[in-house]
């Protein structure tokens, strides 16, 4: 049995020190925007991200900032309505945490690792779909995971120099849960064949459409599948999904099989 692993929400293991608020500044003198930053940034309170719109000779000036409460906020805002020069000053909280910006760029083992939220990955593989159409663009999204998976298995062979194929798949197991592309529960290995039976639950690809068709939507994971098998077994390996959480299977499972065997390699099933 697999055990369920429990949700891990980063932001609230971030060191915070404030809430986040959006202060919204009108200006009538240019001149006073060095000096409006100065004044916002004090013990209490941290200016993150600012943005102008220009206006004639007039700014409004947009600003993301930290404040331990929201009376060092009013104070900050009591203050810049005191400067002539100053219109209109309001603000309002955001619903998330002040997080202090001293890291760039987030690293996992030395690796740099670039986030998307779901509803950005959510909008590229339904902007493709939509752009290209309902062939080219499962298409289009499995050659992109087919060079992301040779990129990854190539990344293992020269950092860890694994002598069996199962230790590259283990890794796999590891990356994906890290970065949370997926949960591989079950990998079954035939070498013999050059089959590979990989079964896989909560990949975000399938997920973000669960239950809502009655075909395989595993295209862009699928394709990392078959890069990284490919690369691993030194062989051209295909992907096909049998079973998909898209169309109410309780997991994702692929077979692995050698191109020439596969028929359609961009189909997403036997």
């Amino acid at each position: 049995m697999v055990e369920k692993l429990k949700e891990f929400d980063l932001g609230s293991y971030i060191e915070c020190w404030g809430k986040l608020y959006v202060l919204k500044v009108k200006i009538s003198k240019p001149f006073l925007l060095d000096g409006i930053l100065n004044m916002v940034t004090r013990e209490g309170t941290k200016v993150l991200s600012y943005a102008n719109k220009r206006s004639d000779e007039k700014i409004d000036m947009t600003l993301i900032v930290g404040a331990r409460d929201v009376g060092e906020l009013t104070d900050v805002v009591r203050d810049l309505l005191e400067i002539e020069g100053i219109d209109h000053v309001s603000y309002g909280e955001l619903p998330y945490k002040a997080i202090p910006l001293k890291y760039y760029p987030l690293r996992f083992h030395g690796m740099r690792i670039v986030m998307f939220g779901e509803p950005v990955l959510k909008s590229i593989v339904g902007g493709i779909k939509k752009e290209y159409g309902k062939t080219a663009g499962p298409i289009l999204l499995w050659n992109i995971g087919y060079q992301g998976g040779l990129g990854v298995a190539k990344e293992f062979k020269e950092k860890y120099k694994f002598e069996n194929i199962e230790d590259y798949f283990a890794m796999l197991k590891l990356r994906g849960i890290v970065l949370g592309w997926f949960v591989i529960s079950h990998v079954d290995i035939h070498l013999k064949n050059n089959i590979i039976v990989l079964r896989m639950t909560d990949n975000w690809e399938c997920n973000m459409v669960k239950g809502k068709f009655k075909t395989p939507q595993s295209h862009f994971i699928r394709g990392i599948i078959s890069g990284f098998a490919s690369y691993i077994l030194g062989k051209s390996m295909v992907a096909k999904e049998i079973k998909c959480i898209a169309k109410g299977d309780n997991y994702c499972e692929f077979i692995i099989l050698e191109k020439h065997k596969s028929g359609n390699q961009y189909a997403s099933t036997v």
